[in-house]
Formats: structure tokens, sequence, C-alpha cells
């Protein structure tokens, strides 16, 4: 996500959607009130943003809750150019065999 061109507003606003994602780190569907709260940005600006986001592929709208919410799925294993997040192996010098810290992402070794 750091490498697309968004704005700040968008990256805090997609930041949110993951911080809400499920425990796999995929399926997220907060209100926007509760982004509206979280982000601290307006509705208008969560509406706007979140458009930006779907039309950049970051949210892909799934469905819905029960009580109307949209339900997205964040493609976060993948980078604009395909590649996995675990296939860079990490930044130069950090120790191999990086640990799940939380539960949301593993990488095959």
């Amino acid at each position: 996500m750091w490498a697309l061109e968004l704005s700040p507003t968008e990256k805090l606003l997609a930041l949110a959607y993951a911080d809400y994602a499920d425990p796999h780190g995929r399926d997220t569907h907060p209100s926007v009130g509760q982004l509206m709260e979280r982000t601290r940005l307006g509705r208008r600006a969560v509406q706007i943003s979140t458009r930006r986001l779907e039309e950049a592929g970051i949210l892909i709208r799934v469905g819905a809750t029960a009580r109307g919410v949209a339900v997205w799925r964040m493609p976060i294993d993948e980078d604009p150019e395909g590649r996995t997040t675990c296939a860079g192996g990490g930044a130069p010098g950090a120790p191999q065999g990086a640990h799940d810290v939380r539960g949301r992402t593993t990488c095959a070794g």
C-alpha cells in the first residue's frame, strides 16, 4: 500500500479499514461512523476516500452486513506488481524466520 499513489487521507482511511479487518486481515466492515471516529475525518471525506480506495482496488466490496454496512475485502497479500508481502525476505539485516506477531499473516519458509 505504501508504494501506491494515494493521498494522505486515503492512506489513513486504508489503515483504518485494515485495523477493523478480521483475524485473517482480509474482510472488514466498519461503519462510516466508526471510521469517522477512528480517523477524525468528516463523513464526506470518508465516503469520497472509500470510493477512491475501491477504484484503486484496495477495497473490494463483497457484500453487506444484516444492518446494511458494506463488507470489504482488502487484497493485502499483494502489492501492485503482484508479489506477496513475504517475497522480499524482509529488510536488509533483519533476522530471518520472522514470527506471526498478531495472528494475521504468515510466510511460508
